[in-house]
């Protein structure tokens, strides 16, 4: 490795933590020069006395600081709110005076002072390759944009932020943005650009702004409404596609017309990652689309089509089976489904749509008049297209149904998740958390042979949770993997852990959640009854051992009670320890 190129060496290097990285500087000359611009390209400053020794490192030898690209000194001025800290250890003055390779510099809502100095460095040639400056605050934009036309050779990275972002109106009224437009396409190096204003502008708005940046790669847009009436007239305009842009994030208001889908899916035909979330501070109230079921469609159509993309938007009810049966005839991981649900007080015939890369999820969306839960409508019309199902954070759903509500009574028992698996005729695998207090008020008889594997999530030792697992072992007989995950407050567990599965023939059972003070020793006593009769083990690490019932009686350690036609392995889980620790029994 003593020959090995010097690219090839910091390759290598670019693996190692800090640590690794000293001590491969004192092996030889070429290994220092390989790790120690790895050990100084980037430093994060968080604390006062990281402040103390990086200024110490650099001045008292010049040649590392040529190496450092990157400073973030958020977490300190984020803790502190004191700027004087720049000043206390002379940090900027160093970073100015030793850092002439510096490319990103991160801070926190700096004040008058940090952007005048940093203008000044900028008029004395300081700093030319400076490619990012921090995010200005309100007060000091005038500053901010002064400095970034002092650095537009180099800026990659620009920021368009109104001053009043959370309060006014304008983002034009300011002289200094309309000199900072004006000069855009001298950006040359230009190729991130953040807008974050208030203003009932629509995306193709900003359509000239993008054709006079052309080496730009990513685009992030944040509107927030002005208060000015809306007008949904929007004027025809001929796009020009730019298949350059690989990145783009913004929220709905900035696209919530069908005329903005269609420009949005021509103006960016190459896309590698995309963001559209709820309007700014989350209010999803807000973020309800102007667009046709089919205008959404097509659209979804081509979010899915993005190698990664996170999207959140509101729709009709009456549109959801529609658009969801859409998504499935284009991707078939759209057949496995997870449904949530939120709680509003006032009318809303609307849910919730997340579609992300690797899953997704519906939020139905409940109010105190519903008669009914709103899920029913989606389930008849599709349910029988659906082949994975996850009933999620069912806990939270209950806690928000009050007694209030004409729901409250379904909410607290169980009957009605098992309403939703008979609207699944195809369903394979189930996931269901079952909330700690709720009942099962009634045994209504339903075979579902297709389902292969369940998972229960958020389980207790509870006599409601054995009946549960007795109830799906009816009726859901051809299980062959079941996984079982108990709450993070049943620590104190009393008893052995009882799993109640009488009709079921199991290749796999895994429990989840060791309470800590099992945890050492890490050995587990079984009592296992199948159709071959009643068996005593103990499980450890070295392995399954056959006991008798006396020496199963005896202890007051972790214990299973399992009662199933048969089962060929036990993993017991530890969400604390590495997975490799996980206990794996074969019977």
């Amino acid at each position: 490795m003593l020959r090995l190129p010097f690219e090839v060496l910091t390759h290598i290097f670019s693996y190692l933590i800090k640590p690794d990285l000293l001590h491969c500087q004192l092996t030889n000359k070429s290994w220092y020069e390989a790790s120690v611009e790895l050990l100084y390209s980037t430093a994060t400053i968080n604390t006062g006395a990281k402040s103390f020794r990086f200024v110490r490192t650099i001045s008292n030898s010049s040649r590392l600081g040529c190496y450092v690209r990157i400073i973030n000194t958020e977490s300190l001025f984020k803790m502190n709110h004191d700027y004087g800290l720049w000043d206390e250890h002379d940090l900027l003055s160093t970073l100015i005076q030793q850092c002439p390779n510096l490319l990103q510099l991160h801070s926190w809502d700096q004040d008058f002072s940090f952007w005048t100095q940093i203008a000044d460095t900028a008029t004395q040639g300081q700093l030319c390759r400076l490619q990012s400056l921090p995010r200005p605050k309100s007060i000091n934009l005038e500053c901010y944009i002064d400095a970034v036309l002092l650095f537009k050779p180099t800026l990659t990275s620009l920021l368009i932020q109104d001053e009043w972002f959370s309060f006014g109106p304008d983002l034009n009224r300011l002289k200094s943005y309309k000199t900072l437009l004006d000069q855009i396409k001298e950006f040359n190096n230009l190729q991130h650009i953040e807008i974050r204003c208030q203003s009932d502008k629509k995306l193709n708005y900003f359509d000239r702004l993008i054709e006079d940046c052309p080496n730009l790669k990513k685009l992030q847009i944040t509107l927030s409404p002005s208060g000015e009436q809306r007008t949904l007239l929007e004027p025809e305009m001929i796009i020009n596609p730019r298949p350059d842009i690989r990145e783009f994030r913004c929220n709905w208001r900035t696209i919530d017309t069908e005329r903005q889908l269609e420009y949005f899916r021509q103006k960016f035909p190459n896309l590698q990652r995309l963001s559209i979330l709820f309007n700014s501070k989350g209010k999803i109230n807000e973020a309800t689309t102007y667009c046709s079921c089919n205008a959404v469609i097509e659209f979804l159509r081509y979010v899915i089509s993005v190698p990664k993309f996170k999207v959140h938007l509101l729709l009709r009810n009456q549109d959801l089976a529609d658009v969801w049966t859409s998504l499935i005839n284009v991707n078939d991981r759209f057949r496995d489904v997870t449904i949530d649900y939120c709680f509003l007080f006032q009318y809303s015939d609307e849910v919730n749509l997340y579609i992300e890369t690797k899953s997704s999820r519906i939020y139905f969306v409940l109010t105190e008049n519903d008669f009914e839960l709103p899920h029913i409508r989606f389930f008849s019309e599709i349910g029988s297209m659906i082949r994975s199902l996850t009933l999620d954070n069912m806990e939270d759903f209950v806690l928000s149904v009050n007694q209030r509500t004409r729901l409250y009574n379904t909410a607290n028992s169980v009957d009605w998740i098992f309403q939703i698996i008979q609207l699944c005729p195809s369903l394979e695998e189930l996931t269901i958390s079952i909330p700690s207090d709720e009942i099962l008020s009634s045994y209504q008889m339903f075979q579902l042979t297709q389902v292969r594997k369940l998972s229960v999530i958020n389980m207790t030792n509870s006599l409601e949770s054995i009946r549960l697992l007795q109830y799906m072992s009816l009726n859901l007989p051809n299980i062959r993997q079941l996984h079982l995950s108990y709450s993070r407050y049943q620590y104190k567990i009393s008893g052995a852990v009882t799993v109640f599965m009488p009709y079921t023939c199991l290749d796999l059972l895994t429990w989840t959640n060791v309470p800590p003070k099992y945890r050492n020793s890490f050995e587990v006593y079984i009592r296992l009854n199948t159709d071959k009769g009643l068996n005593f083990y103990l499980g450890n690490k070295s392995g399954l051992f056959s006991i008798n019932e006396q020496c199963y009686n005896a202890v007051e350690l972790f214990q299973f009670d399992i009662t199933c036609r048969s089962v060929k392995e036990l993993v017991v889980i530890d969400t604390e320890k590495n997975p490799l620790d996980n206990l794996k029994l074969v019977f």
